[in-house]
């Protein structure tokens, strides 16, 4: 739910945290259907954790193995496989984000960085691509009637977005990318200069969005409106 506290950087140009970011992303999910737009948390939650995944072709399952042989399951089914594109939020070093797309038709992970070369983060995406390769195996092996692609030698490529000219706008450029990129290119423009003009409209989109649940919030937001109109 969209707090006004997780709202203020996009207002004071600072840095966003993942709260933010999965607000958005929440809206997005509703109205983008050709693409499969995982958590916010998702991409670091299972590189730095590393799920569990032991055979599990075994008589007594107790709860626990249950449950982690679903969460394998859903995240291939739901999302890395749900359609052709996934699109993960990787954040580097706790500092900066970036998009990350699973391309199952280009067989390849696109990284959109508005910031860094791909060196800079190559390695957090091979550590992506590693622990997604470990959930397909397990599906395939364990739990699934179906047979999930191998991507352990699906190319990491980095494609050319507009750049960032200050330090805390890459979390408002990962949403525009998770917007606007379609695996392909850009179907929107968009730069530093219109990622602040638009600041103001980020935070009303998330407030007023249909999957915030916060709706005293939203009858703020209008009562403004109204009051900036008399």
């Amino acid at each position: 739910m969209a707090r006004a506290e997780f709202l203020k950087p996009i207002l004071d140009r600072g840095w966003l945290c993942g709260a933010v970011i999965e607000c958005y992303l929440a809206d997005l999910r509703l109205k983008l259907k050709d693409r499969r737009i995982c958590p916010a948390w998702r991409a670091n939650s299972i590189v730095e954790n590393r799920p569990k995944r032991q055979r599990w072709k075994k008589r007594n399952l107790d709860a626990t193995d249950i449950a982690e042989m679903s969460s394998c399951y859903e995240r291939c089914e739901l999302e890395y496989f749900g359609t052709t594109k996934a699109y993960f939020s990787v954040n580097i070093a706790k500092c900066h984000w970036v998009t990350v797309v699973m391309h199952s038709d280009k067989k390849e992970f696109q990284v959109l960085d508005s910031l860094w070369r791909l060196e800079q983060s190559k390695e957090f995406v091979e550590k992506l691509r590693e622990e997604i390769l470990k959930d397909v195996e397990f599906a395939n092996n364990e739990i699934s009637t179906k047979k999930y692609p191998d991507v352990s030698k699906w190319e990491i490529k980095r494609y050319p977005i507009p750049m960032q000219n200050d330090t805390n706008s890459c979390g408002l450029f990962l949403l525009a990318c998770m917007e606007h990129w379609d695996g392909d290119e850009l179907t929107a423009e968009f730069s530093q200069e219109t990622i602040n003009k638009n600041r103001n409209m980020t935070a009303a989109k998330i407030i007023m969005s249909e999957s915030n649940l916060l709706e005293k919030a939203k009858k703020d937001v209008l009562d403004i409106v109204a009051k900036a109109r008399a």
